[in-house]
């Protein structure tokens, strides 16, 4: 069981009983509490049931305890676990992908790049939640993000870590500096469903923060259930220049990158 989803397991005694068992300690009963990410569950033996507690002293078998603990487990994730993940979004299965144009002799580029953290709720008019980009993992031109932007070819490592290193360099992200970007969601509210278009729309107002620079922004995007997930989809447009970044540039800006860039999101939420 990894220790990620079981923090700790605490046994309470409720007080010392006449009789010795197999421990080190006298005891009339024994309560498990399975502490997880998710929340706590307490379960005891059924067995007789006494003024003091659960009366241990014909349960008292290693097998018997263990089987308790493990039912503990599963009740914490039964009871919790649906709640608690409510509006998650998942940072292993969603995506952020943000295209880049090019100036005079540059190169279009694609860039994949994921969440680090991330809080939705659909059901919330204010205070909807946020989502934290990890800067440090967006990577240029990933076969992923050309296929997501129709880019023809593949980019070849050396030219790829050369753009990964402009990119993350102190005149552009500056992500040694600033590692994350934050979305804080003010507001959301759900828009008319749209001819031909599958899914429910919805307006996302709130603040966007990078590279330091905190500006107002407004996505609209589409939401469907699939697999038992919520699977939002969304872009904006934004200029670098607007967050006090430079776009990257050389031979007196005969090569180099558009000022705007679009970024889109492919996000998966715990309904």
């Amino acid at each position: 069981m990894s220790k990620d989803v079981v923090t700790c397991v605490r046994w309470r005694i409720s007080n010392i009983a006449p009789i010795r068992l197999r421990y080190p300690l006298q005891i009339e009963s024994v309560r498990f509490d399975a502490v997880t990410r998710y929340g706590t569950a307490s379960i005891a033996p059924k067995s007789v049931r006494s003024s003091q507690g659960f009366d241990m002293t014909h349960s008292t078998s290693p097998v018997y305890l263990r089987s308790v603990f493990v039912a503990a487990v599963a009740l914490a994730f039964s009871a919790n676990m649906s709640s608690a993940q409510s509006g998650l979004v998942s940072i292993e299965h969603s995506k952020v992908y943000v295209f880049v144009g090019k100036k005079g002799a540059g190169h279009e580029h694609g860039v994949e790049g994921r969440l680090a953290a991330g809080e939705l709720h659909l059901d919330r008019a204010q205070d909807s939640g946020s989502l934290t980009f990890d800067i440090r993992s967006f990577a240029a031109d990933t076969d992923a993000a050309r296929r997501f932007f129709n880019l023809p070819g593949q980019t070849d490592a050396d030219t790829q870590a050369q753009v990964n290193a402009n990119m993350h360099g102190k005149a552009v992200l500056d992500s040694a500096k600033f590692p994350t970007a934050e979305f804080v969601i003010k507001s959301i509210q759900a828009l008319p469903p749209q001819a031909n278009v599958a899914g429910q729309p919805y307006q996302l107002d709130g603040e966007f923060t990078l590279h330091g620079i905190k500006r107002p922004l407004r996505i609209v995007a589409t939401g469907e259930p699939v697999n038992g997930w919520l699977r939002l989809r969304g872009r904006f447009a934004m200029k670098q220049t607007d967050f006090e970044i430079t776009p990257f540039s050389k031979f007196l800006g005969a090569v180099g990158v558009t000022d705007e860039l679009r970024v889109y999101g492919d996000l998966w939420i715990q309904p």
